[in-house]
């Protein structure tokens, strides 16, 4: 689920103009609360720092949170009880990386695609 975006492929590509940068699904039965810290590895201010809560199947996006290019580290936890680290590249362009992170009942899996 990547929330409002919508991918499709024309002769092998990826077109990635409509997706969010970050995208957030909750895939459990259950209202879930999120705590995000998103940042920049050379800076010390985060570019996301908010807690929220997420209904059973909702989702929220966040498109091209980053001026710059290069590392970032997206730190998540869901119900204060579990989290999960994520660092990767990533580029302000469209052909930047999208990042996916789907909260199930017992884990949090986080996928990058790159086009």
């Amino acid at each position: 689920m990547l929330g409002s975006g919508s991918i499709f492929t024309i002769a092998g590509c990826l077109h990635t103009d409509s997706l969010p940068t970050i995208s957030i699904s909750n895939q459990t039965s259950d209202r879930i609360d999120i705590k995000l810290v998103v940042r920049d590895v050379e800076e010390e201010d985060p570019v996301i720092d908010e807690t929220f809560s997420l209904d059973a199947d909702g989702d929220k996006s966040y498109s091209k949170p980053f001026e710059t290019s290069g590392e970032k580290e997206l730190k998540i936890t869901v119900n204060v009880n579990r989290s999960e680290r994520h660092t990767w590249n990533d580029s302000p362009s469209s052909s930047g990386s999208v990042l996916t992170v789907s909260i199930l009942e017992e884990e949090i899996n986080i996928e990058e695609a790159v086009s």
